[in-house]
């Protein structure tokens, strides 16, 4: 660099300094740390180390005696006795309450300067530039005029881009929305009143006059959640005040030209943060629920036995619908005296010839024909006078087998020793699980039957083996369907759901990372992104030049370089190491200095250093001193600051 010993050498390089002779007024450079910055930050000694030996260059630039602060006392034509560097200290949290909090802290500080009539510029690194921008803006809404302020850079911010939640109940912290859902509590119990009045007496029954008492008494009733609601917009509109159009206009043209954002092409931070809002790579797939939600159709059928045959309700709701729509009970408790009577006695007729066949069996191994020849004449005429009952009964009661049917579910399920149960309904009011369970096997097993075997043959050989064959085939064969059915619908739907439940775990997902990531912990917001720029500020962000650019990527690499060759010759402490110790992920960590990246290195680059310096040196207050040619020529950072551009032509370039 060259050096130039005269003031008129050095008016050649800084063409654009204003020079103040004899008694300069005291300016002040408030200097703002970014997230996570200050956390272990070394305390300054008058010496310019630490009280740890820490050397002044590796003092955090936001510190008086930082090489960045060293530099920009300098500035003043007289040993920087005109200007003072004043730290802004803040929690440095990744959230947006501490930064709003903080935002408050540095007003305050600002007002102090205000009413000492101390002229100020602010330098804020990372969000710290979010701190700078929310004291602004509060000191909109407060309606304190920062006259002293000449210029406010930020370097490498992303600033977070809030919307507010829609509806005012979502905006509302936890106990005002209990409060907003106890204001409508009066009005929801008028209202349910009045409709089941209506559904009962009908609108039409109703007069002029209890109309009118209709609608006085449901404004009556609003009263409560109106007053709450007009005094929670109040409140809500206070609170998030800069969300007006006006405030936001205002805080333009008082600030947004006294703004110069600076902000490496590359920087990390910034355009990971910014990304964030374009993102929508898909985390879920369509599908990912369909297997799972599809196993459940597996138990469906165990599972839909099981709950009716433990609900009591269920049960004799279904023996109340069969003893109605299916069996007719009624019907047959009409006839019961004379159709038991008839039934018991074709029971015993059926119950001699069985006697009768088991005698002529017995009898075809002896030699006594005439024995065996009477057994069959008795037969023969039992078997007539069966068939001549049966056609009577047939003839007398022409639902001869729906009455067999009544009379069988009747003794089984309704009745208890020959009397009915109380209620006419399911003996034991569907507690007995025992009955419970017999009344469904007797649907899939008697009932099956039933449609295959008439009543004529139910007790005939060939009855009895479809009386066995057809639950055992028939049922599993029609469960298996039923099966089958439910899978395909259970998918069907697992699909929709699994599809719309993808969508909305992408969102939340996504808003979530979104949350944690942009610090978003305000009830009333949600956090859609970051942006290059101030909200409120209208002019476009512009990057720095190429030149100074690439000289802070080649600080950010060569010190990637140097990690890389620290974590490489301890590969081999690594690989000996305790597998299961807590602390190997620190001493991988305990490698970087975070200089590898762009965005934590910007103080690092002595040409940048100079170069803020160099924008801050264009206001008034400041003097001259040749310390600044020793890191930047000044041409150079004149056509630097000229070359600024909005961020669009950066882009099409």
């Amino acid at each position: 660099m060259k050096r130039f010993g005269s003031e008129s050498g050095y008016l050649e390089i800084w063409p654009d300094l204003q020079v103040f002779r004899g008694s300069l007024e005291l300016t002040t450079i408030v200097t703002v740390h970014g997230t996570f910055a200050h956390i272990n930050a070394p305390p300054v000694e008058n010496g310019g180390t630490s009280s740890a030996g820490s050397p002044a260059a590796t003092i955090p630039w936001w510190q008086k005696e930082s090489g960045f602060g060293k530099l920009v006392a300098e500035m003043s034509g007289d040993e920087g006795a005109n200007v003072h560097i004043e730290p802004f200290i803040w929690s440095g949290e990744n959230s947006e309450f501490e930064r709003r909090a903080a935002g408050a802290k540095l007003l305050n500080l600002l007002k102090d300067l205000e009413a000492r009539g101390e002229p100020y510029s602010i330098v804020a690194h990372s969000h710290g530039g979010s701190v700078v921008s929310s004291a602004l803006m509060q000191s909109i809404g407060r309606n304190i005029r920062l006259d002293g302020l000449r210029k406010w850079i930020t370097v490498g911010t992303p600033f977070v881009e809030l919307h507010k939640e829609r509806y005012l109940f979502l905006r509302l912290p936890i106990f005002l929305k209990a409060l907003f859902v106890a204001s409508l509590m009066l009005l929801f119990m008028f209202l349910f009143f009045m409709l089941n009045d209506i559904a009962m007496n009908g609108w039409l029954n109703s007069s002029r006059g209890k109309s009118i008492l209709y609608v006085i008494s449901a404004v009556l009733a609003s009263l409560p959640f109106i007053v709450f609601f007009v005094v929670a917009k109040f409140w809500d509109g206070r609170r998030l005040f800069f969300y007006r159009r006006r405030v936001i206009h205002k805080a333009h043209a008082r600030y947004g030209a006294k703004w110069v954002g600076l902000c490496h092409e590359d920087d990390e931070v910034v355009q990971g943060l910014t990304s964030l809002k374009s993102v929508d790579t898909p985390i879920f797939h369509k599908n990912f629920a369909v297997p799972a939600l599809s196993i459940f159709s597996v138990f469906l059928l165990p599972a839909a036995y099981l709950f009716v045959v433990f609900s009591p309700s269920i049960m004799v709701s279904l023996t109340d619908y069969l003893k109605a729509n299916v069996y007719d009970v009624a019907e047959y408790e009409r006839v019961e005296m004379s159709f038991r009577t008839a039934r018991t006695e074709l029971q015993t007729l059926r119950q001699r010839i069985k006697r009768l066949e088991l005698e002529r069996e017995e009898e075809r191994n002896t030699t006594d024909v005439v024995k065996q020849l009477d057994i069959n004449k008795r037969l023969e005429k039992l078997v007539a006078h069966r068939i001549e009952l049966r056609k009577q009964l047939r003839t007398a009661y022409p639902n001869f087998l729906q009455l067999q049917r009544a009379g069988r579910f009747a003794q089984r399920f309704l009745h208890r020793d020959d009397e009915p149960c109380p209620g006419g309904t399911l003996c034991e009011g569907g507690h007995s699980l025992a009955l419970n369970s017999r009344l469904l096997l007797h649907l899939v097993t008697d009932e099956a039957s039933s449609f295959l075997v008439d009543e004529d043959v139910r007790w005939s050989t060939y009855g009895r083996i479809v009386r066995v064959a057809v639950p055992v085939i028939l049922v599993p064969f029609l469960f298996g369907f039923v099966a089958i059915v439910l899978v395909v619908i259970v998918q069907f739907l697992a699909r929709l759901l699994s599809a719309f439940a993808s969508r909305q775990l992408d969102t939340m997902t996504w808003s979530q990372l979104r949350r944690s990531a942009l610090g978003n912990d305000t009830e009333s917001e949600i956090a859609v992104g970051a942006s290059h720029t101030p909200l409120w500020v209208a002019s476009p962000l512009r990057y720095l030049p190429p030149e100074l650019g690439n000289v802070l990527t080649e600080h950010s690499n060569a010190a990637m370089t140097e990690s890389l060759g620290k974590i490489r010759n301890a590969i081999s402490d690594f690989a000996f190491s305790d597998r299961h110790s807590s602390s190997k992920a620190a001493s991988v960590l305990s490698f970087l200095n975070w200089k590898e990246l762009i965005h934590t290195s910007y103080f690092e680059v002595p040409e940048f250093r100079a170069f803020v310096a160099y924008v801050l040196a264009n206001d008034e207050g400041f003097g001259r001193h040749e310390r600044l040619a020793q890191h930047l020529d000044g041409a150079t950072a004149a056509r630097w600051f000229a070359a600024l551009k909005p961020v669009a032509q950066t882009d099409s370039e």
